[in-house]
């Protein structure tokens, strides 16, 4: 009897030790996802970035996208200067445009086509192509646009025809520039045209467009991609980004949004 009762208390020393470890493990699963959803810093991370505040982190920014990035200003903008003034870090934002290809880049916001993202692209904003008119006419089903005239650009005809091609009676006029395409709407060669959204929003503005049909289908990702080889680094950018999206993004995009209506608009300080 005694012998049993030695061996169980053998047992028990064993198992409750191994229990505990389990559970601290669990606890501890339990807190850093909690963190990592929160955006909280590990203690790692704060020592990284105390020890790393005067060394200069090249981002490469878009200069020439409406509200995201224009001339040194937008979302992006908002975002690095936010994560400047919060943690203490320095960033040397290095100004591209939309024509140029950074694939080497370890920092860098740009737009993809990608229908799902990888785990160190960071969704801002998805944008969509739409349909514009000068006339302020719904379209309810593309499908019954009869031999309607569509403007597009050249690099995106093939795009608009595949998403499209339920429709064969509608006739494209492809265009090398988004001017070429206004020039057109404006002076009635076309009816409509087909344009991304937001990259032209200024030229939807200015010109008093109407948006009769959203395409839905064609769309693009406004992304930042972290992507250096230092990692706790590549965490701290994520972790950053989860908190600032959550309560800091819609602030930045509305402002910049009202701020790019009001001077397309060209409406004084009393209008505003």
């Amino acid at each position: 009897m005694k012998k049993k009762k030695t061996n169980s208390k053998r047992i028990l020393t064993i198992i409750i030790p191994i229990i505990i470890v389990i559970l601290i493990l669990i606890i501890g699963i339990i807190i850093k996802n909690n963190n990592d959803k929160n955006g909280v810093f590990s203690i790692l991370e704060k020592r990284w970035i105390e020890k790393n505040n005067t060394t200069v982190i090249d981002v490469s920014v878009l200069n020439d996208l409406k509200i995201f990035g224009d001339e040194g200003d937008g979302v992006f903008f908002d975002f690095l200067s936010d994560f400047e003034k919060d943690t203490g870090l320095k960033f040397n934002k290095i100004p591209y445009l939309l024509t140029k290809n950074l694939d080497n880049a370890n920092y860098v916001f740009e737009i993809s086509d990608k229908s799902v993202l990888d785990n160190n692209e960071l969704l801002f904003y998805t944008d969509n192509y739409v349909m514009v008119s000068k006339d302020n006419e719904k379209v309810k089903d593309f499908k019954n646009l009869n031999n309607a005239i569509i403007g597009v650009l050249e690099s995106d005809l093939t795009l608009v025809k595949e998403y499209l091609k339920y429709n064969n009676s509608v006739i494209y006029n492809n265009y090398s520039s988004i001017d070429s395409i206004v020039s057109a709407l404006n002076s009635n060669d076309i009816k409509y045209a087909i344009i991304p959204k937001t990259i032209y929003i200024d030229k939807i503005l200015s010109n008093n467009y109407y948006v009769v049909y959203n395409i839905s289908d064609i769309n693009t990702n406004y992304i930042l991609k972290v992507n250096g080889s230092e990692k706790v680094l590549n965490s701290i950018f994520k972790k950053y980004y989860t908190r600032w999206i959550n309560e800091k993004y819609n602030s930045s995009y509305n402002q910049r949004f009202f701020d790019l209506y009001m001077d397309e608009k060209k409406l004084d300080e009393i209008s505003k």
